[in-house]
């Protein structure tokens, strides 16, 4: 006879047993069992399939366990279950960002605010998602929600502070970065950034301080030896700044913005041999989505007979600067095609043995390619050996006759002035002056000026005296005009931009009134430029000090139209 089986109770399925079940899992996730806990939550959902809190958990612990895909299908049915519970939307919103589907991720964020306003994690997670896509006005709104919410949260003043910067709310950004430092002393990131941001408010020396308490919390990290460099270059103290910007790519090889700092510092001390290789880093920074083209980059080697593209990468001045090496191309034997942006076109017409082609238009078959400013690497220049044929540009005889009636008619020593550069351009703050500013210049008898600004800048003459400045820009339709316009005046004087270039380029005198640090290709510490003979710089001795700047200028105008300068600033 067999012998009798134990009858098997069955849990207690009670809503206080359920309850009870459920704290322990609760329970054994905290205490980090999370095998145990999901063990727990499927015996209630052995009981209770529709226990919503089982699934809101299982989902939870299976995210924490990499498993995006189980986590978003059982946290999906506990939002069908319970779908005014906003702690579920927002976990919902966590799995789907783990799965890569960003869309849906924002919209359970959005949803969870909607049905409970006080879920601090969906302010925050909305926001990060609001800067990811650029929208910093709103991410900086998220976020201030959320602080509302939780004042003393280090992540989120950070985050406050990387959506103000990018709206160039500095002061703001900075004061943000230090109450996530002082809330967290450890927190590199915020050091590093309270870093980067000083140095853009021209704080330099703040700046590096910053930087250096970054490095003491995490003494590998690179963007933070990355952000000390540049502000160490920044106070001139150029040997410690390379030893920055080497010791970033140590630790992070894949970092090229390291790589090409250390080549900018190369060729702002006259170091093209070290230089122009490292300036191939360039394209890998992100500023220059680089040219995806089949054809092998040329090297400097004879071209016989082979046609080589030659394209401009980057602003309107640095394409201008290097198109002094076309000539040099085609004497290597080749066909040159030429790409420029459309305002380039009227003028880059006038150099002879090209085919010319706008951006964005087709492109006929060659065989080599290189970029304008990638030719000083290809013919290996050095300092004492830069191509200075100047002029290598010339305007259009036609317009030059048709400014001459314009203005060459006009009595006194006739000044081209720009105040301002690309307002897109990363240094454009620092490189550009108000109008306003300039005013002392405009005093000197026996000085005519003619504005040759362009662009948002150029509204800036409304608050001008009217007789004090001609104004151009109306005919300025493209660099042509503008060359012909240059060709009949005596002198230009301007911030670092494209006009600078250009008058340089024309052979025509031009004064040049440059920030401290300058850009590399003015190099430091002389009044002179080997890529341009006619040109005059006119430097910062510390940053921000555009007083001394235009004392100087207006020194030496007085001198050149032969007026007594006056004294007051």
């Amino acid at each position: 006879m067999s012998k009798p089986t134990a009858i098997q109770t069955p849990p207690e399925s009670t809503p206080a047993a359920l309850k009870r079940l459920f704290e322990r899992a609760n329970a054994e996730q905290a205490a980090g069992n999370a095998r145990q806990a999901e063990l727990s939550c499927r015996e209630i959902l052995a009981l209770d399939d529709a226990h919503f809190g089982a699934w809101h958990l299982l989902g939870i612990i299976a995210l924490r366990a990499g498993d995006a895909v189980s986590a978003v299908s059982s946290i999906e049915r506990a939002v069908a279950l319970a779908p005014g519970r906003a702690d579920c939307r927002s976990s919902l919103g966590f799995a789907l960002t783990a799965l890569g589907r960003r869309e849906d991720a924002e919209a359970a964020f959005r949803k969870a605010i909607e049905l409970d306003s006080s879920s601090f994690e969906s302010h925050f997670q909305l926001g990060n998602f609001r800067m990811e896509r650029g929208r910093f006005a709103e991410a900086e709104t998220c976020y201030r929600r959320a602080l509302a919410l939780v004042p003393a949260h280090a992540q989120t003043h950070n985050n406050l502070g990387l959506a103000l910067g990018q709206q160039r709310r500095l002061e703001e950004a900075a004061g943000h970065f230090r109450r996530a430092a002082e809330i967290w002393p450890g927190y590199a990131e915020a050091h590093a950034n309270l870093g980067h941001t000083l140095r853009l408010a021209r704080r330099p020396q703040d700046a590096e301080e910053a930087c250096r308490r970054a490095l003491a919390a995490a003494p590998g990290m690179f963007v933070a030896q990355f952000n000390r460099g540049l502000a160490l270059q920044d106070l001139g103290r150029l040997d410690e700044a390379l030893a920055c910007f080497r010791g970033a790519n140590t630790a992070d090889p894949n970092y090229p913005m390291a790589v090409a700092s250390e080549a900018v510092l190369h060729l702002l001390r006259g170091n093209f041999a070290e230089g122009w290789p490292k300036y191939e880093a360039r394209w890998r920074i992100g500023d220059l989505p680089p040219r995806h083209f089949s054809q092998p980059q040329w090297r400097g080697e004879p071209l016989a007979g082979r046609t080589i593209l030659l394209y401009a990468e980057q602003g309107f001045g640095d394409a201008i600067q290097f198109l002094r090496y076309v000539p040099l191309v085609i004497a290597r034997g080749g066909q040159v095609v030429l790409e420029v942006h459309a305002p380039l076109v009227p003028l880059a017409a006038r150099i002879p043995g090209i085919k010319l082609v706008a951006r964005g238009e087709s492109l006929p078959a060659f065989d080599l390619q290189c970029a304008l400013l990638s030719l000083p690497l290809a013919f290996g220049t050095k300092l004492d050996g830069i191509p200075a044929n100047v002029p290598y540009l010339s305007p259009m005889p036609e317009r030059v006759d048709h400014w001459a009636a314009r203005i060459g008619q006009v009595p006194g020593v006739k000044v081209g002035i720009a105040w301002a550069g690309r307002s897109t351009h990363r240094n454009d703050h620092n490189r550009s002056i108000p109008l306003d500013r300039l005013k002392p210049l405009f005093e000197p008898a026996g000085a005519r000026f003619f504005s040759l600004q362009v662009g948002a800048a150029a509204r800036e003459l409304a608050a001008i005296e009217p007789s004090a400045i001609d104004d151009l820009s109306g005919e300025l339709i493209d660099f042509a005009e503008t060359a012909a316009a240059i060709a009949n005046l005596d002198l230009v004087i301007c911030v670092d931009t494209a006009v600078a270039h250009l008058a340089g380029a024309l052979g025509r005198p031009v004064w040049v009134l440059l920030p401290f640090p300058p850009d590399w290709r003015w190099l430091l510490g002389r009044g002179d430029s080997p890529w341009y003979p006619s040109m005059r710089l006119f430097r910062q001795r510390q940053g921000g000090d555009w007083a001394a700047v235009l004392g100087s200028v207006r020194q030496a105008l007085a001198e050149r139209v032969g007026a007594r300068p006056g004294t007051a600033m």
